[in-house]
């Protein structure tokens, strides 16, 4: 039910059904009625179901798990009728890993009704997703399907579990798939992890392969995987690299999909690895005539783990953050890319009670000559906007406008916050050492003095931003990047 929906509505069995309900008493009183259910990792730890994503903890006796249920009444159903409203329903139970404490609640006048659950921990215990119901009937008809007013639903996450035990890493071998299925792993990030490789890879041996990667951060939203296609044909793996400024704590959802076309069964191999570093990095960096930039940082390895290899990296242009307001229905964004900016690249995030006042809110981005270059919006809180410089030798100039469709006009202000990356195309590149050497081993709770040295001088950043880029760590013994520092600095002199 959570991966293919309910199905295509059988239209005269809906009809009979919809017949049934109308000979209630209170069927012309009552439109439906509203759920609120314990969600701790929702907005006001409520929801229209009970969701439990929250690690390996699971509520047990005598701790219950609280719904609300509340009838919504007709617009032409005057206060007296309300007054008047007297309904009982039975519960019925879809699952055997849940328990209301009892089978039948009543609605009285316009008051809401509770239902208090009690979860079994002990059969909800396996890696998984797990799901159950509960149906509530009016008692003037019977407790069947077709009868359902109103469902309580309730999820419960367990994820993997990555510590000591297990090396930080797990692998699902030869896994597999028809075409059209779906498997889902939720795994959760162990506490000072620096990141989180995976890798979806054929399983050889003339297996077919074919299969995508999806992956989900612990809010529900897409992380972006760059080549999500694993295939035997091509012996092509997916390999992501997840940082430690974007691994945020929680359970991530990895999917992994097997189109419905695929003209096989898919099998596959799929490796999770998490590493551990501590690092304490600073916010500048300096140079003094006639010597490169350079700076110096401390690092170290956690989760018992040891790292040999090497480090590189560079800065890749100039950002800032920053606020944009508007009292109106749009805000409207000059953007200029100057000689030398290959493209800018924006993440906006906009506040939850904005969004809430949303019907939708389109993004357009215009050349100096009103042609749309590029449209798109926020289908959530979250949006990323890239523009790019058809001529980096020139500068020129757009202009990016947010049409804000408000459900009712109040004239609050609202805002959204921007993260603003123009890469230009000079980077810089930058050596590495720890302790001295290029090449270096990081041993556990040891912090060892790192330095870096930039190969050049970088484009000077206009006044209010930071130059951006990164350094890279990585492992000789697998050939990947095990850590990535992000940088943000500024320049003293």
């Amino acid at each position: 039910l959570v991966d293919q929906g309910p199905g295509v509505i059988h239209v005269p069995s809906a009809f009979k059904g919809l017949k049934k309900l109308a000979s209630r008493q209170y069927a012309t009183s009552v439109a439906g009625y509203k759920v609120r259910a314990d969600c701790p990792t929702c907005p006001n730890t409520k929801a229209a179901a009970a969701f439990f994503r929250t690690g390996t903890y699971v509520p047990k006796k005598p701790i219950t798990v609280d719904f609300s249920v509340s009838p919504m009444f007709m617009a032409d159903v005057s206060q007296e009728e309300q007054e008047g409203y007297f309904e009982t329903f039975d519960l019925k139970v879809e699952g055997d890993w849940l328990a209301p404490t009892s089978d039948a609640i009543f609605f009285r006048k316009g008051d809401s009704a509770s239902v208090d659950v009690f979860f079994e921990p002990d059969k909800v215990k396996k890696p998984g997703l797990y799901t159950a119901r509960i149906r509530g009937t009016s008692r003037e008809l019977s407790k069947s399907v077709e009868n359902t007013l109103f469902e309580l639903w309730a999820v419960v996450i367990k994820p993997y579990v990555f510590d000591l035990t297990s090396g930080y890493a797990r692998r699902f071998e030869k896994e597999s798939m028809e075409p059209g299925e779906v498997k889902r792993y939720f795994l959760r990030v162990p506490e000072g992890a620096a990141s989180l490789r995976l890798v979806l890879s054929p399983v050889g041996g003339g297996k077919y392969t074919q299969s995508k990667l999806t992956l989900f951060d612990p809010e529900g939203r897409e992380y972006h995987v760059p080549s999500p296609y694993v295939e035997s044909r091509r012996n092509k793996s997916v390999n992501l690299l997840v940082p430690k400024e974007d691994l945020t704590l929680g359970v991530w959802e990895v999917v992994v999909l097997t189109h419905y076309v695929a003209r096989d069964e898919s099998h596959y191999n799929l490796d999770v690895t998490f590493s551990g570093f501590h690092y304490e990095f600073p916010a500048t960096f300096s140079y003094e005539m006639g010597s490169p930039p350079r700076g110096e940082f401390t690092l170290q390895t956690l989760f018992d783990q040891v790292f040999e290899g090497r480090g590189s990296g560079g800065l890749y242009g100039y950002f800032r953050e920053t606020e944009y307001t508007s009292k109106g229905d749009k805000i409207i964004l000059p953007i200029t890319l100057e000689k030398g900016v290959a493209q800018v690249k924006f993440k906006f995030t906009m506040e939850r009670e904005t969004y809430a006042r949303l019907t939708d809110a389109a993004v357009t981005v215009t050349n100096d000559s009103g042609r749309a270059v590029d449209k798109s919006g926020f289908t959530s809180r979250y949006l990323t906007v890239t523009i790019e410089n058809p001529d980096p030798s020139m500068e020129v100039d757009y202009t990016m406008e947010i049409n804000g469709g408000f459900a009712e006009r109040t004239g609050k202000p609202w805002s959204i916050q921007s993260e603003e990356y123009y890469q230009t195309v000079k980077h810089v590149p930058a050596k590495v050492w720890c302790d001295g050497y290029g090449y270096f081993v990081l041993y556990p709770n040891r912090a060892q003095t790192c330095e870096f040295e930039l190969q050049g001088k970088p484009t000077l950043a206009p006044e209010g931003y930071m130059y951006y880029g990164e350094l890279r760590f990585k492992d000789a013994k697998v050939r990947k990047n095990a850590l990535i520092i992000p940088l943000k600095l500024v320049s003293e002199q």
